[in-house]
């Protein structure tokens, strides 16, 4: 009977398989001495227990990690739907093999001894097995001292000496396992996870360390598969580690006893286990929109408009991925990037940094700023009233601690190869941790939207690039978890486009003085005079400001040598150029002419991340049901995404094979150009190389000569009207004859 009761006590320990997540710091080790039924078992030889559970063995498992978000995303499985035993499960490995998770660590624990909890009284025996729990790992379980079986009694069959642990039931784990994990996830996860594992220094992922005794496992493969072998029977704590960057919930920590029963019959130890652990996954967003600074234009009446969030500007004042401005204009820059979820510290950001560019024609004014919000509508306008923090780049604490702001451009001297200026900023582990949340996870800032702004000023110089090629600026955002090597990247772009006139000036004899003419160029639309300065080096005027007095406006003259006038900088609008002054003897044109620029524009559409196992055969699916759907900045899913300009199909998901990373990305997609125009005097008018500037001539005509007063010009009035009046008595003698006939 004693043995069959044994059988049964035994045959029922499996522990269910309660999966999960973490990272941190482990208080307490695992119980390493041999209980006193071991001891005892070893003297008494081939014993009852020895003949059922082989303690010569040692005991191995095999982890396979898949992402149950694209998997059900993709409708081949359902998360649930295959209960977990610790036996291999081929028809699950087949259902997920396009799913595999690569880059993922498992670290476990020993955390102590099964052991044989045997006591009699004179109605019954109780035989049961029970678990050693260090002391620590108890209170982090919530299991008490006073519900622990005492090993240590004179009627125990097989007492436990061994210091600091407690004993438990499979069921007391079980449950205690499952009421702190259904009563706060992510504080459960990151103590079970910091039992174990150290994460250091945030912003490092080469820093971690576990503590004593903590075996990590490699790091999951292509397949999402990982292995441990030769390990000690006992029972086993499991956490998931680290994680590449698209993880945003990890699997909930579990216990693993080796060896186990198998399930269906419950008459055979196992001691070889295979879990399939499953991870919830997401991504990122990156979107970048240049517009006008509102104090940088003269509208309409010549005033300026200036509201307090640019929301009631107009059109001239929102966002968008082109802009038509003038040199010296100021632009108003924001990368919007909606923050990927994070959970439990395995899942915490160890690096979120962009890396903006700017062309050569733009200054970066260097008052970048970071601003977080709880709503798209505002983070896309950067209404930084309704902010919910603002890091200021004159703050100490934003420069100094929360992130690293460094620029290359030509006014420092740190050259890039073409003249532009490259921005990096990059978050700190004091950064870092605001985002994560540290350890109070309600303080952090998952799910919640960035927004990078800073000012630039379009340069008064050749180095700003006139027509259809635009002024091109891009961004990239690099991120990475826990797991170290693994990272994605996000890219966007912006165009700044800008224009010039090209007028050659004539005269009708060829004979005019070039340095009498000038001319002025208002801007009819808004109102506003040009003001521009002549570069010495090719005689260009390049744009340099506005105003709203004509006093203040430049005067342009054209080249002495060739009568060629060439203006640069200009926002694409409606003008009137007016000739103000020419050389003596020669007429003004008798009204102002007029210009009107089309801008250039195209469609720009930023990158979007892919996910893993999105593969050509389940990409319509995926991209359709995959955390609501993978849509990209104007609202379109990515497998139907339009040219907004010219209604034509834009880009779609890279067609590539599972390979346990994230796949499928639709890069940055930027359409086809629709190119600048022009009109003189509302008719179409020619433009240079790139449609850069309006070409036109203007040809003063000389004046009529008129008499002076006294001089010769009198006599030869007075001659010619003699003559007529002679004339005019001949034609009318002959009339008179020809009527007398």
């Amino acid at each position: 009977m004693r043995r069959k009761q044994m059988m049964i006590a035994m045959g029922a320990v499996t522990l269910s398989l309660i999966l999960g997540t973490a990272p941190l710091v482990q208080t307490g080790l695992a119980a390493q001495g041999e209980c006193a039924y071991e001891q005892e078992s070893e003297k008494r030889g081939k014993s009852v227990e020895a003949s059922t559970v082989d303690l010569s063995k040692k005991g191995s498992i095999t982890i396979r990690k898949y992402d149950i978000t694209s998997a059900e995303a993709a409708g081949d499985y359902k998360q649930g739907q295959d209960e977990a035993d610790g036996e291999q499960n081929t028809k699950a490995e087949q259902a997920l093999s396009d799913y595999g998770m690569e880059g993922v660590q498992f670290s476990c624990l020993r955390v102590g001894n099964v052991e044989t909890h045997m006591v009699h009284s004179d109605a019954t025996s109780l035989v049961e097995l029970v678990y050693e729990i260090p002391g620590r790992l108890a209170e982090i379980l919530g299991l008490k001292a006073e519900d622990a079986i005492d090993m240590t009694t004179s009627d125990e069959a097989y007492p436990c000496q061994n210091q600091d642990v407690y004993h438990y039931t499979s069921q007391q784990i079980s449950d205690a396992m499952e009421q702190i994990l259904e009563e706060d996830n992510v504080s459960a996860k990151n103590e079970l996870e910091h039992y174990l594992y150290d994460y250091g220094t945030l912003s490092d992922t080469t820093d971690q360390s576990s503590v004593a005794g903590v075996i990590n496992l490699p790091k999951t493969d292509s397949h999402g598969e990982t292995h441990a072998e030769n390990l000690p029977l006992g029972l086993y704590l499991f956490v998931e580690a680290e994680v590449p960057e698209q993880v945003v919930d990890t699997v909930d920590p579990w216990f693993v006893q080796l060896p186990f029963t198998n399930l269906e019959a419950g008459n055979t130890w196992l001691y070889d286990m295979v879990c399939y652990p499953k991870n919830q996954t997401g991504n990122p967003t990156l979107d970048k929109s240049v517009r006008r600074y509102a104090d940088s234009v003269l509208p309409r009446n010549g005033e300026k408009v200036s509201t307090a969030d640019f929301l009631t500007a107009g059109n001239d004042f929102s966002y968008a991925d082109t802009v038509t401005a003038s040199e010296g204009d100021v632009l108003d820059y924001i990368l919007v990037s909606k923050l990927p979820h994070i959970t439990s510290a395995a899942t915490y950001l160890s690096e979120y940094t962009f890396t903006d560019t700017l062309a050569a024609g733009l200054r970066y004014n260097r008052d970048a700023k970071i601003a977080f919000y709880d709503n798209g509508k505002d983070a896309n306008s950067n209404n930084t009233e309704n902010a919910i923090s603002v890091w200021e780049l004159d703050s100490g604490d934003y420069s100094q601690e929360y992130a690293y702001v460094t620029v290359q451009d030509p006014d420092t001297g740190m050259q890039t190869p073409d003249g532009s200026t490259r921005m990096n900023i990059r978050l700190t582990e004091l950064g870092l941790n605001v985002l994560n949340g540290g350890k109070n996870r309600e303080e952090g800032l998952s799910d919640y939207y960035m927004v990078v702004s800073y000012t630039a000023t379009v340069r008064s110089d050749a180095s700003v690039i006139i027509g259809d090629e635009g002024n091109q600026n891009n961004v990239s955002l690099i991120w990475s978890r826990t797991s170290d090597g693994y990272y994605n990247m996000l890219e966007d772009r912006n165009y700044v486009y800008t224009y010039g006139v090209d007028l050659t000036k004539t005269f009708s004899d060829d004979k005019g003085n070039f340095k009498k003419v000038e001319f002025t160029l208002q801007n009819k639309a808004d109102d506003y005079y040009v003001i521009a300065e002549k570069s010495e080096k090719d005689g260009k005027y390049y744009v340099t400001g506005k105003t709203a007095k004509e006093v203040e406006a430049t005067a342009f003259v054209p080249q002495n040598d060739s009568g060629r006038l060439q203006i640069e900088g200009l926002e694409a609008d409606q003008y009137l150029l007016t000739e103000t002054a020419t050389d003596r003897g020669y007429n003004l044109l008798r009204e102002p002419v007029e210009i009107d620029i089309t801008a250039t524009d195209r469609d720009v559409i930023a990158s979007v991340c892919g996910v893993t196992g999105m593969n050509q055969e389940a990409v319509e699916q995926i991209v359709k049901n995959y955390n609501g759907g993978i849509y990209d900045e104007n609202g379109n899913l990515v497998t139907d995404q339009l040219d907004e300009l010219t209604g034509t199909a834009a880009g779609k998901p890279a067609s590539e094979t599972a390979n346990g990373r994230t796949i499928g990305k639709t890069d940055l997609y930027v359409g086809a150009i629709q190119k600048a125009s022009a009109k003189v005097d509302q008719v179409d008018a020619s433009m240079t190389d790139s449609n850069g500037a309006v070409i036109l001539t203007v040809t003063n005509t000389k004046k009529f000569l008129l008499p002076q007063t006294g001089g010769r010009g009198l006599y030869l009035v007075t001659i010619i009207g003699v003559a007529a009046v002679a004339g005019g008595c001949s034609l009318m003698s002959r009339k008179k004859d020809l009527s007398m006939k």
